[in-house]
């Protein structure tokens, strides 16, 4: 390697978005009854503001054991994941992604749409949902 600065430097680095850049935080709940099938899943809108999608966080607490599906769309485009559904156990999910916050002009808001079912015929499941907005991007 050449002798020189490195390419590592603070003006290399990647620059993440900060509230002072306008970037804003969501936070959703959906809770999906027990015995909720995979071809009629509970729905949740997830309202947010005209902007880009930076970040998606999805915990899924213990206990679920893989009984419950989660999946996000824009419209009707499955955006996370792209096919299938979150499955999971205990974990926190987190996904840097670029999604375009499709404008919803029949209510004159911007969302997304959370779909989960639930295979557990005793309890309720949740997944906790944070989404960070680039406004105006």
């Amino acid at each position: 390697m050449p002798r020189g600065r490195p390419d590592y430097d603070v003006w290399s680095a990647p620059v993440r978005p900060t509230p002072a850049q306008g970037l804003d935080l969501f936070a959703f709940e959906l809770a999906i009854p027990a015995n909720t099938a995979e071809d009629s899943p509970k729905t949740l809108d997830l309202e947010l503001e005209e902007g880009t999608v930076n970040k998606v966080q999805i915990i899924i607490p213990p206990g679920h054991a893989a009984l419950a599906g989660l999946a996000i769309f824009a419209d009707t485009e499955q955006v996370i994941p792209k096919s299938g559904w979150l499955k999971g156990n205990n974990d926190n999910l987190v996904f840097d992604c670029d999604i375009a916050i499709p404008y919803d002009s029949t209510n004159a808001i911007y969302k997304l749409i959370a779909k989960g079912y639930n295979n557990d015929d005793t309890y309720q499941h949740t997944f906790y949902i944070r989404i960070w907005v680039l406004k105006g991007v």
